[in-house]
């Protein structure tokens, strides 16, 4: 008898969304620049989403992101940021669906490309 076949949860947006985070706050935490129109494009992709992950945590984390970013709070948004990709991490390993805009796809990897060549910045 054959399974049924789930179908498969398309992780790889959040995903990129997850390195361009990282990238921007490696960035950061080398005291080196990021835009901040980068970092709210990313911040804003995330917020479409996060409200959807069983753990409230993941939500929180993100608010104290955003509140870090605006403060200027450079090693809170490091912090935070880690914390956060990591909870999210948790959820996307996860049978958990998140649905996440495709549209901004093309942006993301714009930006992932831009923080890899940091001579672009």
């Amino acid at each position: 008898m054959a399974g049924t076949a789930r179908p498969a949860h398309d992780r790889s947006l959040p995903l990129n969304g997850l390195e361009v985070l990282r990238l921007i706050t490696d960035r950061l935490e080398r005291d080196e620049p990021a835009d901040a129109e980068d970092i709210e494009i990313v911040l804003s992709f995330f917020g479409e989403f996060t409200h959807q992950c069983p753990d409230e945590r993941v939500s929180t984390l993100l608010r104290e992101l955003d509140r870090c970013f605006r403060t200027g709070e450079c090693s809170g948004f490091v912090s935070a940021s880690r914390a956060y990709t990591d909870s999210l991490m948790k959820v996307l390993e996860t049978d958990h669906v998140i649905r996440a805009e495709a549209t901004v796809r093309p942006t993301l990897r714009r930006l992932e490309a831009k923080y890899i060549a940091p001579h672009c910045i």
